[in-house]
């Protein structure tokens, strides 16, 4: 696994999903896909970056500046995730113990939003 060579968060995503698979926890490989999850953050899918950083939190890496601009990116686009993207982002958060205020803020509120116009799927919802 070389995140260095990844172009596309795609293709990120599914190297993580296979380490955590193989229960691969390398500090140096994670370190390297939360670099590489931020120099392609500007084009990446929410919803694919919402996924990445779940799948660094099953890793248990938490790197609080992908965190920190995971959060900003989540902040200007939460009106467009469904409510299965919104537990997954809670589900991260969570996962890694890391409290940003502002953007649970946002989430928990779309959420709620979701719930109310009945739009939230059974397994977003029991998240």
């Amino acid at each position: 696994y070389d995140p260095r060579q990844v172009e596309d968060m795609a293709t990120l995503l599914l190297m993580s999903r296979s380490a955590v698979a193989s229960s691969y926890e390398e500090s140096d490989f994670w370190r390297g896909c939360s670099l590489q999850a931020q120099r392609l953050m500007g084009t990446a899918s929410l919803p694919d970056l919402v996924r990445f950083v779940d799948s660094a939190a099953s890793a248990r890496h938490c790197d609080e500046e992908l965190m920190y601009n995971f959060g900003d990116a989540v902040a200007e686009q939460v009106g467009q995730l469904d409510a299965d993207t919104i537990a997954a982002a809670l589900q991260a958060h969570a996962a890694l113990s890391f409290r940003n205020d502002r953007v649970l803020q946002e989430l928990e509120s779309a959420l709620l939003k979701l719930m109310e116009q009945s739009r939230g799927t059974a397994s977003g919802l029991a998240t």
